[in-house]
């Protein structure tokens, strides 16, 4: 156990090495999401509130359309403490890199407990620590490299306390998952998971003061923005815009502009534009079904496609970082990255099924697996972007570590390399990455000219 600490305590000071690296030379400033996440995040250390812009009212501010307000309040924190210096965010959010790689190699101990070796969490870690996606994120004023951070601690803890339920790991559990979805809301989907696995361990009173804690960390915020929209609005109302981008006609599976609402937010208050937006989506949703039914398809064929690597995202410049080969090699290890990633991830999950037969094994490979599945459920009905895949990634890694490991110890097997799983999960991958470059052929050339 020794030596395994010390290849991945390397591991992480390589990760914390190569995101501080990467953020400090390309020094990335704030656009788009990572823009108005800063403004956020400084406008309320000065004390102006919760908007983007001071001169707003919170009414016709765009700030309540974002996912959050966990992430903003983490900035926050930042600047009040060390003033508006973005080398800051970006030093922490490369020690959260490390400490999610870390966590990831300890989750993986808790899942397989006897069936683990250490090769299992150093593989699992390392695919968190290093990965190119985000590692270049870190380097960013965006939400995800957090979300990953406080998802890893929520899993882990909630391990932790199925093998000694005490208080304080319950109340652990609790606030650490509770920010976690004011930071991403998709992790609201682990809540109720939770709560099953309280009820089928007859758990009650954990499961009300799990309940208590929730609601005590949501109330501050839903009463502030219920004073303020006259509305109850437990975290944001980017779920409803989202849904409209996501549901209408035209509508390609992505993130997109829809012209009309941009209208709508010059001429209304943000509570009347969300009502719209939900209005339409569910009227496209009911009015054309089989197109709906489609899209849900097609967002599904763009969150596991090789094709869909996160190296354009961080480069300033309509056309991407002026070093052409920079960006080349960025475009590429995120691909390789995602290929790898979801096929080992994928493969390991099956072959986990097939080999774990005894029922404490099976219980936790459950509860893993259907809150792996939830990752990508949380937004499928809506759109899909590359980083929104952040969520699955820790969860997917343990997965290929645990595949990884297998196939090594059958290396002396004759032809071990020609694992069925594999071929077939990659095949599969393969495949729908080949129809997602056909649809969409004009966009990728878009976006990587």
């Amino acid at each position: 156990m020794q030596k395994a600490k010390k290849y991945i305590f390397t591991i992480l000071a390589v990760s914390l090495l190569a995101s501080l690296a990467y953020s400090f030379y390309f020094h990335s400033k704030p656009v788009v999401d990572a823009k108005k996440y800063d403004e956020v995040g400084w406008n309320l250390a000065q004390g102006f509130g919760y908007v983007t812009n001071p001169e707003h009212t919170p009414l016709r501010d765009y700030s309540i359309f974002m996912v959050g307000p966990g992430y903003q309040f983490f900035l926050a924190g930042v600047y009040a403490l060390f003033g508006h210096h973005l080398g800051i965010v970006w030093a922490l959010q490369a020690l959260l890199l490390a400490a999610a790689g870390y966590l990831t190699f300890l989750i993986s101990r808790e899942l397989f407990k006897k069936n683990w070796h250490p090769a299992i969490g150093i593989i699992a870690g390392a695919c968190v620590a290093l990965a190119p996606d985000l590692i270049m994120t870190s380097g960013m004023i965006l939400a995800d490299v957090l979300g990953v951070f406080l998802l890893t601690l929520s899993v882990w803890l909630a391990f932790r306390y199925e093998a000694e339920p005490r208080l304080t790991v319950l109340l652990a559990l609790s606030l650490v998952l509770g920010y976690a979805v004011m930071v991403r809301s998709v992790l609201l989907l682990l809540v109720p998971l939770c709560l099953v696995v309280f009820f089928v361990k007859r758990r009650w009173l954990d499961a009300i003061l799990f309940l208590v804690v929730l609601i005590v960390m949501f109330t501050p915020w839903t009463v502030r923005n219920y004073k303020t929209f006259d509305k109850f609005i437990p975290f944001n109302l980017a779920g409803h815009i989202d849904f409209w981008i996501g549901n209408h006609s035209g509508a390609t599976g992505e993130l997109e502009e829809v012209p009309e609402m941009t209208k709508f937010f010059n001429e209304m208050d943000a509570p009347r534009v969300a009502e719209i937006s939900l209005a339409r989506g569910k009227e496209f949703i009911f009015t054309h079904p089989l197109q709906a039914a489609s899209l849900v398809v097609k967002r599904a064929s763009i969150y596991a496609s090789f094709i869909r690597p996160v190296g354009w995202w961080p480069y300033p410049g309509p056309r991407g970082y002026s070093i052409d080969a920079v960006r080349g090699v960025s475009l590429a290890l995120s691909a390789l990255y995602s290929m790898l990633l979801f096929t080992l991830g994928i493969a390991g999950a099956i072959h986990a099924f097939r080999a774990f037969t005894k029922k404490h094994e099976r219980a936790k490979l459950w509860f893993f697996t259907i809150a792996t599945v939830m990752m990508p459920l949380g937004i499928l009905w809506l759109f899909v972007e590359s980083r929104y895949r952040f969520p699955i990634y820790p969860f997917l890694a343990i997965f290929a570590g645990y595949f990884l490991w297998t196939l090594w110890q059958n290396r002396h097997e004759k032809q071990w390399w020609k694992n069925k799983i594999l071929w077939a999960v990659f095949g599969v991958l393969l495949l729908n990455s080949v129809i997602d470059v056909s649809l969409n052929v004009a966009r990728i050339l878009e976006r990587i000219q």
